[in-house]
């Protein structure tokens, strides 16, 4: 197998030289990617945080999915290492006789996959394609990046008027443009998108969840007859796995900030749906959110 390193916005790796750089790339995302059966080699990047060892194998088995043929996924466990002097998180995981690798790198304010299956010369590739990834961020484009990530998500979506309401809360990762935090029984996600995306549970949760598609059973209403909040209840299927969930959302000037709470069992998803309704849009003077990683 002969490589060469190919230079891409922000970053470099060395590569199989079928696979060359696109002078036209995007800084802020775009995608490299080369399919021969079951050899796949992927590189990708985008804005925001890198997936933690929490939600990298959903994302892994997503895109395996897509070329495994319908056969038996084993991963193991996700792990967090470093790639090129970066904090990235790593699942390994093998097919019939096909063995893939895939790391999540922090690379300034943008994650970059990498991603390899294959048989021959599988090992070799992989760890070169580790070994010689180099993170190179340019700064104008960073700076207007981060830029366009605090326009977009209001730096953080979501605002409170007692302390306490996140008491036991904490941020799962530094996505700039989604805010997930857990209390180790429920995950909430939230966000902003323009108001026309966000119709109803059905349109949301793709958005932030990954690969979800959401099943309304029920509805509910909280707050005062001046500031209702609907909820949709319900479940959320995404790869494979059901989780009961409620879906909302807050109309914030020219935008709609949505969230999800997600729970395996649906006594904990109950128990949190009258929280969301302490919790309202974002406003300039907040101070930033109590909350730990």
């Amino acid at each position: 197998m002969d490589y060469h390193r190919v230079a891409l916005p922000g970053f470099s790796v060395e590569l199989p030289t079928y696979l060359q750089s696109d002078p036209s790339a995007a800084y802020r995302e775009g995608q490299l990617q080369a399919n021969f059966g079951v050899r796949v080699v992927l590189v990708s990047w985008q804005l925001g945080g890198i997936d933690g060892v929490d939600r990298m194998p959903a994302t892994v088995k997503s895109i395996v999915d897509q070329f495994s043929t319908k056969r038996t996924i084993e991963l193991d466990p996700a792990r967090s290492v470093q790639i090129g002097g970066q904090l990235a998180t790593r699942v390994d995981g093998r097919f019939a006789d096909v063995s893939f690798s895939f790391a999540d790198v922090t690379c300034g304010s943008r994650s970059v996959l990498l991603g390899l299956s294959g048989l021959r010369d599988f090992e070799q590739m992989r760890d070169r394609m580790y070994q010689t990834f180099a993170c190179a961020p340019i700064p104008a484009d960073e700076a207007e990046l981060v830029a366009v990530a605090k326009a977009t998500a209001g730096s953080v979506p979501i605002g409170i008027d007692d302390p306490a309401t996140l008491s036991g809360w904490r941020r799962v990762d530094d996505d700039p443009v989604t805010l997930t935090i857990t209390n180790n029984k429920v995950v909430a996600m939230f966000a902003s998108m323009p108001t026309e995306q966000a119709t109803d549970g059905k349109a949301i949760v793709p958005q932030l969840v990954a690969g979800g598609t959401f099943v309304q059973t029920g509805s509910t209403s909280l707050g005062n007859p001046t500031a209702l909040l609907e909820i949709e209840r319900g479940t959320i299927k995404s790869e494979g796995e059901v989780s009961h969930a409620s879906v909302t959302r807050w109309t914030c000037d020219d935008r709609t900030v949505v969230g999800v709470v997600m729970t395996a069992n649906v006594v904990d998803r109950d128990a949190a749906t009258p929280w969301l309704a302490k919790l309202r849009c974002a406003r300039p003077e907040d101070p930033p959110l109590p909350l730990v990683k």
